[in-house]
């Protein structure tokens, strides 16, 4: 079963190095598009037309359908890969906290493995039991 779990989490791991540039990659792209569809509000704003270009009397826009296409076309991988580099960060604080853990067994078992007579009032750094 530890094996099992083991090789999982080595395979998601290399997922996720192999994937990192194409994450960047697709993080820019979506990234420039968001700017790109900002900086038109901005400029909407400053047109002199701006009644008749789908501003509301609100100040709201009325994005087209085009928009939102785009942000889906534009930023769809980027939502993907980004899972996949949220699962390799998951992972690692997981790694961590198992080494911590491993560590802390150490600890313990060098301290049985040396006392003649163990009680938990021999662990260094436990607190004393009232």
């Amino acid at each position: 079963m530890a094996a099992k779990k083991y090789n999982g989490f080595k395979t998601n791991i290399t997922e996720a190095i192999k994937n990192f540039k194409s994450y960047q990659q697709s993080r820019a792209k979506c990234f420039k598009t968001m700017v790109d569809i900002q900086a038109s509000a901005y400029c909407l704003a400053c047109d002199p037309n701006w009644s008749s270009n789908g501003v509301n009397q609100d100040g709201t826009i009325n994005y087209s359908p085009d928009i939102c296409t785009r942000i889906q076309s534009d930023c769809y991988d980027y939502v993907k890969n980004q899972q996949l580099q949220n699962r390799f960060l998951f992972l690692k604080y997981r790694a961590n906290m198992i080494t911590e853990m491993t560590n802390q067994f150490k600890l313990i078992e060098s301290v049985i493995n040396n006392q003649d007579h163990f009680s938990i009032d021999n662990i260094p750094g436990a607190p004393p039991i009232s």
